[in-house]
């Protein structure tokens, strides 16, 4: 199956697409509600180990779209 140019992810995508992924698993909400459910101040601990997390499956994302280059993200999904 040939794909096109058109087809595939540029790499300002892929930064918009990691960064909104960042944000979305926890930089924004995980904080609030951990300290909320935990009720103590040693919440950023799982904050960090959280944000460490969501890194490492941006590279994983990153590293596969580097080995796959003639396929969108949808394929190698």
């Amino acid at each position: 199956m040939m794909v096109s140019q058109q087809d595939k992810i540029t790499v300002s995508q892929t930064v918009i697409i990691i960064t909104n992924f960042l944000l979305g698993t926890g930089i924004l909400t995980l904080p609030r509600t951990s300290v909320e459910a935990v009720k103590a101040p040693d919440v950023w601990l799982s904050v960090a180990f959280g944000g460490l997390v969501a890194i490492l499956a941006g590279f994983i994302m990153v590293k596969l779209s580097m080995e796959s280059p003639d396929k969108t993200l949808y394929q190698y999904s």
